[in-house]
C-alpha cells in the first residue's frame, strides 16, 4: 500500500518513531566494507519489493521534522542475546541475534543518541 507521510507529521501527535529497516537501505553517508556493499546490491535486487518499501519508508520519515530512529541489523540470526551496540559504519560479516534486536528497537525510547540517523545495530563483541 501507499504510505501517507502525514500520518507521522509531528501535527498527528506522534512524537517519536522507531523503525526497523535493514543493513540493505541506502543513507547518505553510509559506511559499508565493499563485500556488504555487494551484498546490498544483491538484496536489493532479489528482495526488491522488501527492500524498495523499507527504502521508501526511510525516505519519507527522515524528510519529516519528526524524533525518529532507524535500526539497521544486518545478517539477523537466531541464538540468545550477547548484547549490540549501534554504529554509523557498517562492519564486516556482522551478525546480530533477534534479541538483541528487540533489545535495541526498546532501548530507542529512552536512548537520545541516533536521532534522525540509521545506524546499524551490530554485535557487542565485535570492535
Amino acid at each position: 500500500g501507499q504510505f501517507i507521510p502525514h500520518v507521522i507529521e509531528p501535527s498527528a501527535g506522534v512524537d517519536r518513531l522507531i523503525a526497523l529497516s535493514g543493513a540493505a537501505v541506502a543513507v547518505p553517508g553510509d559506511t559499508k566494507p565493499p563485500l556488504d556493499r555487494l551484498a546490498s546490491v544483491l538484496v536489493r535486487r532479489f528482495a526488491r519489493h522488501v527492500v524498495g518499501a523499507k527504502q521508501r519508508e526511510y525516505e519519507v520519515f527522515s524528510a519529516t521534522g519528526l524524533n525518529w530512529t532507524a535500526l539497521r541489523p544486518p545478517l539477523v540470526i537466531d541464538g540468545p542475546p550477547k548484547g549490540y551496540r549501534l554504529d554509523e559504519r557498517l562492519k564486516f560479516g556482522a551478525r546480530v541475534s533477534r534479541s538483541d534486536v528487540a533489545d535495541a528497537l526498546v532501548d530507542q525510547l529512552a536512548d537520545g543518541r541516533f536521532r534522525q540517523a540509521a545506524p546499524f545495530v551490530l554485535p557487542k563483541d565485535r570492535p
